[in-house]
């Protein structure tokens, strides 16, 4: 869940839609490239709970008037054989875009209210609701969630087939973000259809030296050198973002440059990203690390 400006209002995806859709609730909204905006995601149910949800996406866009923003899509998770595997959720298959090998879907949610502000029953009417501070977007990107149930006229529980932890067990994830000058439509179902593989470059992170120093690494195994934009974020125990370092290196063909950066002291996760500094197009997968004291 993250917080996005409120210039990004505009929302373009390719998934189902144009209406909100759970997993057990779905099959009335089509795979299509849609439009729309985050102030219209909202619905005013009587009492006012859970809204704007979207599945089987492929990818989804938010942009300003002007079509500058970011391209999300979801990404496969390097330390996992399979997306989501079978003990975790009977319909493993759903998540998995089978057109393209290995490409999973997303589902998102971008409403102008946060969770708890939503909380079920909390409220008796929409309009004593209170929106995020400077109409900001509260994004929640996810590979799934439960359904909504109440097969008998609202009553009964979600259906195990759409519990996705109703076995137990843990669920990884991935998903990676691109922004973008102008939104072209061709270029997100291009970035979409695309996986960044580590065999031709990547990053890693160790402890190195002593407690909570993070050792950057980016391997370019490539025959020509690369330019890239490296960020490495530092998080805290509840997940919160804490520091954030940001530099260009030129790796040469055929090698590993690294440098060493002490997290601060409330950071215990380390967290490093690889783009094309040309072109804002990631080059690998995350790499993360616990840290120590």
């Amino acid at each position: 869940m993250m917080t996005v400006k409120s210039d990004f209002k505009n929302m373009t995806w390719f998934g189902r839609g144009p209406g909100e859709a759970y997993t057990d609730r779905k099959w009335g909204n089509f795979v299509g490239l849609w439009n729309s905006t985050v102030a219209d995601q909202y619905f005013r149910y009587a009492m006012t709970q859970e809204t704007g949800n979207k599945v089987e996406t492929r990818w989804l866009a938010l942009t300003d008037d002007d079509g500058f923003g970011m391209v999300i899509k979801g990404s496969v998770d390097p330390e996992s054989d399979y997306l989501l595997s079978s003990k975790l959720h009977r319909n493993a298959d759903q998540f998995v875009d089978r057109s393209i090998p290995n490409s999973p879907y997303i589902e998102f949610n971008a409403l102008n209210y946060t969770p708890a502000e939503l909380g079920q029953f909390r409220y008796k009417h929409p309009y004593e609701l209170t929106p995020i501070a400077d109409g900001d977007i509260c994004l929640r990107v996810n590979m799934t969630s439960a359904g909504v149930g109440g097969d008998d006229s609202w009553g009964r529980i979600t259906r195990d087939q759409y519990r996705p932890m109703a076995t137990g067990g843990a669920l990884r994830y991935n998903y990676s973000i691109l922004p973008v000058e102008k939104l072209n439509t061709n270029d997100a179902i291009v970035y979409s259809k695309t996986e960044y593989s580590a065999g031709s470059h990547s990053v890693k992170l160790e402890e190195s030296g002593g407690d909570a120093v993070a050792k950057f690494s980016v391997i370019n195994v490539k025959p020509e050198p690369i330019n890239a934009m490296c960020i490495l974020a530092f998080y805290n125990a509840n997940g919160a973002m804490v520091s954030m370092r940001q530099d260009i290196i030129k790796a040469a063909a055929n090698d590993e440059t690294s440098f060493v950066i002490v997290a601060p002291v409330e950071g215990v996760r380390a967290k490093a990203f690889l783009w094309d500094a040309n072109t804002f197009a990631p080059l690998c997968d995350a790499a993360s690390i616990d840290l120590t004291y």
